[in-house]
């Protein structure tokens, strides 16, 4: 295998692991103390890492080896999951332990995502950037699909079968990214504080107009994708199975991967349509000149909402705006990794990925509030309704006003953004 595979596999072993432990952590909360509520605080303490440490990940990530920060983490992983696993076969699980847990586990898998989305434009073979990007972020969405699914089911055979299931894909994990070669990259040689690295690491996104434009252009469909789900909730609770509740869900997963995947056709696509010449494609892979991937991207959400509108908030409404706004998420993610890649010095990457991700997942933890109030407020029909009028207000102006849009597009000779002194 080469380095990329190497790297890809034990990533997705990684990120099934982790997914996997998602759905585990309440269901074992539920055994052990038979309680909804604490279900929900594990829940939280295994989420709770990625609004506390995605910036203080980034900086550290920047200033270490990315290969030594994955095998750190994934050797903890497995040990605390083993220590959960022993804990069960003797009969003594605690509550307090299953927290410490979850919390700990939640928090190296943010490093590690970091570690690894940091290391795969730096490796030394393998397909192009954008084929790397493109397959990771297929991994990403696959994970999520069969994690959840997977963890359920092992957790139904006992309680402890994720755990060894999980011992088993970090050992993949270790074992994988043990045979990758040492990181050669540049650290710098001069430790400055930490809380200047991570103020940077804002700055510097923020600096990056297209960079940032596409962040925040993330964050809004994310919260719009969230509350859509928890309308489709209360229009659905009372009459659809929960099967089919979870195969209308799984189709924003479903359109991640095909979005993710046809991520670089959809860009040459898109240069043939808008005439960007053939003798500029290496720049257009970069900047796109005469249009943006993050316009398209709203104007999609845009008409997946107008589906449950015209078609009313049936299942097949609902199922096929969550795959179309699943198939444009998994496009953005791939263009917003390629901007990160090509357009930020690879000594800030962990800290401007890290503040990207931050935003995006602070969003998504508003969306469901955002739904709830809504249904509550003005009913299914006319929330979504609202959620249109939202993502079209917010879609005609970037596309209208010259200097909202001119933030969609990177200049004529964008360089990546270096930083003093390292």
């Amino acid at each position: 295998m080469n380095a990329f595979t190497k790297a890809w596999v034990g990533s997705f072993a990684s990120m099934l692991a982790s997914r996997i432990f998602g759905v585990t952590y309440p269901l074992l909360a539920l055994t052990i103390s038979n309680s909804a509520s604490d279900a929900g605080w594990v829940g939280f303490a295994w989420a709770l890492p990625n609004v506390l440490f995605y910036v203080l990940a980034g900086a550290l990530v920047d200033r270490s080896d990315y290969r030594r920060v994955m095998l750190v983490a994934d050797s903890i992983r497995a040990v605390s999951g083993l220590s959960l696993g022993v804990a069960l076969a003797l009969g003594v699980p605690t509550f307090g332990h299953l927290v410490i847990v979850a919390f700990v586990e939640g928090s190296l898998a943010v490093f590690h995502s970091l570690a690894t989305a940091a290391m795969l434009p730096t490796l030394p073979d393998g397909p192009d950037l954008a084929a790397r990007l493109s397959r990771h972020e297929v991994a990403n969405h696959v994970a999520v699909l069969l994690g959840r699914p997977f963890g359920g089911a092992l957790f139904g055979l006992l309680a402890w079968v994720p755990l060894v299931a999980n011992a088993v894909l970090c050992a993949v994990s270790l074992s994988t990214v043990a045979a990758l070669p040492p990181g050669t990259r540049q650290r710098p040689q001069v430790r400055t504080r930490l809380l200047p690295d991570i103020v940077q690491g804002f700055r510097l996104l923020w600096e990056f107009t297209v960079l940032r434009t596409a962040t925040l252009t993330t964050a809004l469909t994310n919260m719009v994708v969230h509350a859509l789900i928890i309308i489709f909730f209360a229009s659905a609770a009372e009459t659809v199975s929960p099967i089919w509740i979870g195969a209308v869900v799984a189709m924003a997963g479903l359109g991640g991967v095909f979005g993710s995947s046809i991520a670089r056709i959809s860009q040459d696509l898109a240069r043939r349509i808008f005439g960007v010449r053939d003798d500029n494609a290496q720049a257009g892979r970069r900047r796109w000149p005469r249009v943006s991937m993050w316009l398209l991207h709203m104007w999609l959400w845009v008409l997946a909402l107008f589906i449950p509108v015209i078609w009313g908030p049936t299942v097949w409404a609902f199922a096929g705006a969550l795959g179309l706004m699943g198939v444009s998420g998994g496009k953005s993610n791939v263009n917003i990794r390629m901007l990160v890649a090509e357009g930020v010095d690879q000594g800030a990457v962990g800290r401007v990925l890290s503040v990207s991700r931050l935003i995006g997942f602070g969003a998504i933890t508003l969306g469901p509030l955002l739904g709830g109030l809504l249904v509550g407020s003005v009913g299914i029909e006319d929330a979504i309704w609202l959620l249109l009028a939202v993502m079209l207000s917010a879609s005609v102006a970037a596309t209208t006003f010259p200097g909202l849009r001119a933030s969609f597009f990177l200049p004529d000779d964008p360089e990546p953004l270096v930083i003093a002194g390292r």
